[in-house]
């Protein structure tokens, strides 16, 4: 048997504010977002536009996206690639998709952008309020930058 390793590791901005539903039996929460990944350039400088996969998140996880997720962020996702297919009710027709399956997320913000733009997203969350686990360990500040205006990014 051949080994086989499905994980997905993608970076980039949320494209419109995350869709949350919930199962009407359970009330299990289920977050999708869609990321824009940005191809970057050829070699004549000419943009080669960009690639809009979504992700799925469940639970406590997709009650934290709603919470904190909102269009243009940038964020981290980790999970493993699905595919599957429905019949759609319009056509008829078999719709084939292939989506992420998410286990991780992290959420940057630009602090340049939010002030210039005003925007405020609330207290990020940490990666306990997250994963519900404090088996993570927070950074909360950087060796070797005294300051956080220090910080060259």
């Amino acid at each position: 048997m051949a080994l086989s390793i499905n994980r997905v590791l993608i970076s980039g901005n949320l494209v419109r504010d995350p869709e949350v539903r919930y199962e009407s039996k359970s009330q299990k929460a289920c977050a999708r977002v869609t990321v824009a990944l940005n191809r970057g350039r050829s070699a004549s400088g000419d943009e080669l536009g960009a690639d809009y996969p979504q992700a799925v998140f469940w639970g406590g996880l997709a009650e934290s996206i709603e919470k904190y997720a909102r269009k243009g962020m940038l964020v981290t996702i980790e999970g493993r690639l699905r595919t599957g297919s429905y019949v759609s009710q319009k056509t008829g027709a078999k719709v084939y998709y292939m989506e992420i399956a998410g286990d991780k997320i992290q959420f940057f913000r630009p602090r340049e952008e939010e002030k210039a733009k005003g925007e405020t997203y609330g207290e990020a969350p940490t990666a306990a309020d997250v994963t519900g686990s404090n088996a993570w360990s927070t950074q909360t500040r950087m060796e070797g930058f005294e300051q956080a205006d220090d910080i060259p990014f």
